[in-house]
């Protein structure tokens, strides 16, 4: 049986699970699961496992482990996600409002305009870009499929996330150059990733909306952030809800009185389901 990855050894301290440049939902899903395996085995000497897209960086000690050893155990459990269809990932779903079109995306888009160089407005340019007809079009589209999260990355606990139904998946270039200034809370589009960032910072996915509830609470007031500061983990679903300005605010005051709470329903991912499910989109 042939595979559909390669192992790389990256320097002496790290080996990259790569399944190839083609982005695909299933090979996300297998770096995920060879992770998660992996972890189970509390392998002495892996210090970190880093998923992203369709790979997995495995970061260890070789004073603490060997590097055949370490491949073994990598391959071996590598093989077993491409072969046991039984197994399934842990995951969640969470629901995530959006404000689309909100005000102050609009402004930073606006900024790079006036000090960068012209550029279409990022709403209108992801429309063009897929041959949507307008702006209730496009919030059908992220709103109806869910999208699996598959790294965090670029800031602290900034989830990245790809849409699970092929027929809704949308594609769009990346800002060249890129903005010196994202606001925070704003969700965007490169590629056919959806970024999701939680603090201000630069940026290049064209921004299509704004979050009212945090991603990121160092300070764990919140319910959701009681355990750890970041809301998002590699595996989780979400399911964008469209909101308005008047509930964008409601959310907001939420926030602030430390009484929102998002909406999260454990469930499992089946990649082998899945896959039958999807054939032929």
């Amino acid at each position: 049986m042939s595979e559909s990855y390669h192992i790389w050894i990256c320097g002496d301290g790290a080996l990259l699970l790569d399944y190839g440049q083609e982005r695909s939902v299933a090979a996300g899903v297998k770096a995920v699961m060879v992770k998660k395996l992996l972890a189970e085995q509390h392998i002495f000497g892996i210090s970190d496992m880093i998923p992203c897209n369709s790979s997995l960086l495995i970061q260890y000690d070789p004073g603490k482990i060997f590097l055949s050893t370490l491949l073994q155990k990598v391959k071996k459990t590598a093989q077993r996600v491409e072969r046991d269809r039984r197994i399934k990932l842990q995951s969640r779903i969470i629901e995530i409002p959006v404000y689309f079109a909100d005000p102050w995306t609009k402004e930073a888009i606006d900024e790079y305009c006036r000090t960068v160089k012209q550029k279409p407005y990022d709403v209108d340019f992801i429309i063009e870009q897929n041959g949507l007809k307008d702006l209730d079009e496009l919030i059908h589209y992220i709103t109806t499929p869910r999208y699996i999260v598959t790294y965090l990355s670029f800031g602290p606990g900034l989830p990245s996330c790809t849409c699970l139904d092929p027929k809704y998946a949308l594609h769009v270039p990346k800002y060249n150059p890129p903005r010196t200034k994202t606001p925070p809370l704003a969700i965007g589009m490169g590629g056919s990733n959806i970024s999701l960032y939680p603090l201000g910072s630069p940026g290049g996915y064209q921004m299509f909306g704004i979050l009212a509830a945090p991603l990121l609470e160092i300070s764990q007031r919140l319910f959701d952030f009681k355990q750890t500061p970041v809301l998002a983990r590699v595996g989780d679903m979400f399911q964008f809800r469209a909101i308005d300005r008047a509930e964008y605010d409601e959310i907001k005051r939420a926030c602030e009185e430390g009484t929102w709470q998002y909406k999260i329903a454990k469930t499992q991912f089946d990649l082998a389901e899945y896959l039958r499910t999807t054939a032929g989109s």
